[in-house]
């Protein structure tokens, strides 16, 4: 167990069991979490780098006899972070409404403070299976591997952040992507004896990985999986509403919200 500065908890827990004289059991599992940061949202005031991570794992060992061995790994991770995109963001000087005049030229507002009004994170989730087994044959040993690797995982980026324009960044313009990741092998080798004079392996391998990626952009996004049929916002503001002093900053969001709502 630990506690650290910005609000930051961590444990960790493992545990051996032994089941008999043929069986062992190992589990796992840990936990972190920061719930405050270093880089806050000028636009909200929230916290940008909030983090959120756990994860266990179980291992079994079966040994019926002295010739056959067989492992067991089953293992999930799940993890919540800041997209860092964000945090490399830089102003010009005086470049209202988010970099006013004065403010330090590069900056905006200052260096851990970013305007980002929409929160930019990455959600993830691994998983992976794995079975080994050996079986000494006298002559050689019949040593086999299958695997099962599955990443599930999802961003959101705040994209009018890097608009070249006080304009371009009054949008609330959201860019969201998902993977989907999976990996099946298995491994199958006869290996000779290692005290022979000619020593030999003789195997075969299968390897199988499929991906998906999918990105889009638009305008008052909403964390979802949902991406079809939406494409990029346009990059103008609607006539209704114009840039200060004409309009506040409020109302030319909640303008262009309206306006570009998907």
């Amino acid at each position: 167990m630990g506690v650290g500065s910005n609000k930051g908890h961590n444990g960790e827990l493992i545990a051996n069991v032994p089941i008999g004289d043929a069986l062992l059991v190992r589990v796992g599992a840990f936990a972190s979490d920061q719930q405050e940061g270093f880089y806050k949202s000028s636009i909200t005031g929230q916290f940008l780098d909030i983090e959120e991570t756990t994860g266990w794992r179980a291992q079994a060992n079966w040994r019926p006899s002295s010739a056959f061995d067989l492992n067991l790994l089953l293992e999930r991770s799940d993890e919540f972070g800041p997209n860092v995109i964000a945090f490399g963001q830089v102003l010009p000087q005086a470049d209202p409404p988010f970099n006013p005049v004065g403010a330090p030229s590069g900056f905006s507002v200052g260096r851990f403070i970013k305007p980002v009004d929409t929160p930019s994170f990455f959600d993830r989730s691994t998983q992976m299976k794995a079975l080994e087994w050996s079986w000494d044959l006298g002559f050689a040993d019949l040593k086999s591997t299958t695997a099962e690797r599955r990443r599930i995982a999802a961003t959101q980026s705040d994209v009018d952040v890097f608009g070249s324009t006080n304009l371009a960044r009054v949008v609330p313009t959201v860019g969201l992507g998902s993977e989907i990741f999976e990996r099946v092998t298995q491994d199958l080798r006869l290996v000779s004896r290692s005290d022979v004079a000619f020593t030999w392996v003789i195997g075969l391998e299968y390897n199988k990985v499929d991906s998906e990626f999918d990105t889009v952009r638009f305008s008052d996004a909403l964390r979802n999986d949902r991406f079809d049929d939406l494409s990029d916002v346009p990059s103008t503001l609607p006539a209704a509403c114009v840039v200060a002093p004409t309009c506040t900053l409020a109302q030319v969001q909640t303008t262009a919200r309206n306006t570009y709502r998907l």
